[in-house]
């Protein structure tokens, strides 16, 4: 018998399996079976919450509505909430229910705003960092309580723009920019203590807008301006990324300011620049193109993913 605490603890017969996730843990609960998008920019909203079923694909379903409509990409997932950080042009948190489909409510608000920036979960605390206006700060919330978000540490240098992973044990970045210049540095952080990120490696290339997923063992970033590139890096040692297929889009339009979303096996890319509203999916067992599995009900951009 086996059972997931979702994006944290696996118990099976044999003990337990830590394995990473969008964060959260005490009930437990099946494998991740939902990934969600919520706000962002579009033609007509920037407060609706869709989600789409990771078991048979397809076109989301429109399921809620934020209580203030922002475009955001710093987000966190409990095991049973979505968590928004701030955007524009707000510092308060948001959460929505995984369970339950309904809008969302305030949790809270964030000592400085995060919009542009990108969030990453524990097991127990949700993390935005970096953003607009544009600065350094690692902030985190506990997901057991509707609180403040507090600022507990920096990352090397101010950034935006950059996409978030998680492994069991930390917090990771990757790509964005900084006034002046691109960055291609991927960087860590403990989620065990309130500690500074440090450099563990470089992609590829300059990576504005990417979009970030994380599998059990790998952090992924996909797509981006101009790009529409898929790369990796391990968790298990501080490496520079490798290049493992591309985004089902050949219009690289389309490929920036997506929202990231992952399940147990596959990594999702939703939605995109110039209002795009497809959903992407690619394989973590191999290195493998993404294909175009389905559609959000609204074609947006700068939105923040989730799963749960």
């Amino acid at each position: 018998m086996s059972f997931t605490i979702s994006g944290g603890v696996q118990i099976t017969g044999g003990g337990i399996v830590i394995s990473p996730g969008g964060g959260g843990g005490g009930t437990p609960t099946p494998s991740l079976t939902y990934g969600f998008n919520a706000g962002g920019e579009s033609a007509s909203s920037y407060n609706v919450i869709d989600k789409f079923s990771f078991a048979s694909l397809g076109n989301a379903t429109d399921v809620g509505d934020l209580s203030i409509g922002v475009t955001s990409r710093s987000s966190s997932s409990s095991s049973t909430s979505g968590y928004v950080f701030g955007g524009t042009p707000s510092v308060v948190i948001q959460k929505f229910s995984f369970t339950t489909d309904g809008n969302g409510t305030t949790a809270g608000n964030l000592s400085l705003n995060s919009g542009a920036g990108a969030g990453n979960s524990s097991s127990t605390d949700g993390y935005g960092h970096g953003g607009d206006p544009v600065n350094n700060k690692i902030q985190k919330m506990p997901f057991a309580s509707d609180s403040t978000g507090t600022i507990v540490a920096n990352l090397m240098s101010t950034r935006r723009h950059h996409a978030g992973q998680n492994s069991s044990t930390h917090g990771y970045l990757a790509g964005g920019n900084q006034d002046p210049g691109n960055l291609t540095r991927i960087e860590k952080f403990p989620f065990a203590s309130d500690d500074n990120s440090t450099n563990v490696g470089n992609l590829l290339g300059n990576r504005n807008w990417g979009a970030g997923q994380s599998s059990s063992d790998h952090g992924y970033i996909s797509g981006g301006t101009s790009i529409r590139t898929i790369e990796k890096f391990t968790f298990s040692s501080d490496d520079d990324s490798s290049s493992v297929g591309n985004l089902s889009n050949s219009s690289n339009n389309y490929n920036s300011a997506s929202a990231g979303v992952y399940s147990a096996t596959d990594g999702y890319a939703c939605g995109g620049g110039a209002y795009y509203s497809g959903i992407d999916q690619f394989p973590f067992s191999s290195d493998s193109n993404a294909t175009d599995v389905g559609d959000l009900t609204l074609a947006r951009q700068q939105q923040s993913g989730f799963q749960g």
